[in-house]
């Protein structure tokens, strides 16, 4: 791939599509998996069409199995399957009223099929998605179109990472790509569905280092070595995806050519030195954004990105007054009703993480 809240809200209409009965000897644990044969098989999936992929996939393809369209993606390491699967497994049977929120929050990710088997291959299998990711969504808006459409997309994203984190993952990539951008029709509001879950993790998985993820999405405390706290990572990561939707790449890690207009990456060790020196000034210095007319949206970007990660902002904790300015256009307003119904409004504390209790 390439690199690149109004009170709470959540999208209408959950669709939810039960594959049961099936069984499977792969070693990912679940109620809800689908399993086929290798093809040449009765019972392979038929591939309609394979799909670039990126370092971290072996194999992805649009493919129908037992008659149902999806996507396949077969990835490296079993470990990134496993991520996967088990996230989207969480997201969709968690009880989501327990944690303050309508079930219909469920219909802003991608929906899990199960596992196949491709060629001796172990495969998540997701619906199949119409539409373009973010980044390429962006792309085609004029900057009225972003100050209008970007607020109705990222309140969605901000909803969906909410419920994530209060069932205990976070999404551990976040970018332009991995938000999937959907229309009922051309004219109408952008709706958003979340993919790409190989680096999800639990919130009380203690790691440290360079975790994965995106260049130029990295928060700076990856940098140091320590150990990193997942929510305020995935906080940074969305401060940088606002970043980048509108203004076109990420705020770190490339240059643009004044000649050719290229944006171009930076040397080897430049990223990891600029992030040390951004971590030691406790000071963002992100390029202004000074085209962008909704200040709410600028002032949200500036928030998430704040350096310390311990006085960073958890998604959850955002305050509700500066998202109703996000949606304070009556034009954005009205998309908004379209879409959403408000969420309950019974608080949801997020897990608390102890060394005793937490995942190794």
């Amino acid at each position: 791939m390439r690199f690149f809240s109004v009170a709470s809200i959540a999208a209408v209409g959950a669709m939810l599509m039960c594959l049961s009965g099936l069984s499977s000897a792969n070693p990912v644990s679940s109620s809800s998996r689908l399993v086929a044969r290798a093809p040449g098989g009765s019972d392979a999936p038929v591939i309609d069409k394979e799909y670039p992929y990126g370092e971290t996939k072996f194999f992805t393809a649009f493919a129908t199995y037992r008659g149902n369209s999806g996507f396949i993606k077969c990835p490296t390491e079993a470990k990134l399957l496993r991520a996967e699967h088990d996230a989207l497994e969480a997201i969709h049977r968690s009880p989501a009223r327990k944690h303050g929120m309508s079930e219909s929050v469920k219909s802003l990710f991608v929906k899990l099929h199960g596992i196949v088997n491709y060629n001796g291959l172990n495969c998540v299998m997701t619906e199949r998605l119409e539409g373009s990711d973010l980044y390429d969504y962006a792309r085609g808006l004029s900057q009225a179109q972003k100050n209008e459409q970007l607020p109705v997309i990222f309140m969605q994203v901000i909803t969906a990472l909410k419920y994530m984190h209060r069932i205990g993952w976070a999404h551990g990539d976040i970018k332009p790509e991995n938000i999937f951008i959907t229309l009922d029709s051309p004219n109408g509001p952008p709706k958003v569905k979340l993919i790409d879950f190989d680096m999800s993790v639990p919130v009380c998985y203690w790691q440290s280092g360079l975790l994965g993820g995106t260049y130029g999405y990295r928060a700076p405390e990856e940098f140091l070595g320590g150990t990193i706290d997942h929510i305020a990572r995935d906080s940074w990561a969305l401060g940088a995806t606002m970043y980048a939707s509108m203004m076109g790449m990420p705020p770190y890690g490339f240059t643009q050519n004044p000649r050719t207009g290229v944006y171009e990456p930076w040397g080897n060790g430049v990223m990891e030195s600029k992030m040390l020196m951004v971590y030691a000034e406790k000071k963002a210095g992100l390029r202004p954004m000074g085209d962008l007319q909704n200040a709410a949206l600028v002032e949200l970007v500036n928030t998430l990105m704040t350096v310390d990660p311990k006085v960073r902002p958890k998604i959850n904790d955002l305050d509700n007054i500066l998202l109703e300015k996000l949606a304070n256009h009556k034009s954005i307003y009205e998309k908004v009703m379209e879409l959403w119904k408000t969420l309950a409004t019974t608080y949801s504390n997020l897990p608390r993480c102890m060394p005793e209790t937490a995942f190794s």
